[in-house]
């Protein structure tokens, strides 16, 4: 699914939260067999914004808690290893998913 098209054409957070918990899914599915390369066109926006939802997936939904769920300091650590990688405007993206696992599978 393209990420760039969830800004334009998102029909509400719904479609957001649909189209990231499928490729997490998928994302985990193929990291049970080896390893997964995600890229865009420059390999710094949107492949960073799959990335950060896969930390946080992690975290939240699989209780990976060695993983980091802070967003900044994900983004951080990305950019240590991919120089250039910023969110732009897929931040908005990356919170609409992060306030749904923290809504769902955070203890009350």
């Amino acid at each position: 699914y393209p990420v760039h098209s969830l800004l334009r054409n998102a029909e509400g957070e719904e479609e957001v939260i649909q189209v990231f918990e499928t490729f997490n899914e998928e994302i985990w599915k193929a990291l049970q067999n080896g390893n997964v390369f995600c890229h865009c066109l420059a390999g710094v926006h949107r492949a960073s914004c799959v990335a950060v939802s896969h930390y946080l997936w992690r975290y939240y939904k699989l209780g990976h808690t060695h993983l980091p769920c802070d967003i900044p300091e994900i983004y951080s650590s990305l950019a240590q290893r991919r120089p250039g990688v910023a969110p732009l405007s897929y931040i908005s993206l990356v919170r609409v998913w992060e306030k749904y696992l923290r809504a769902k599978y955070t203890p009350q």
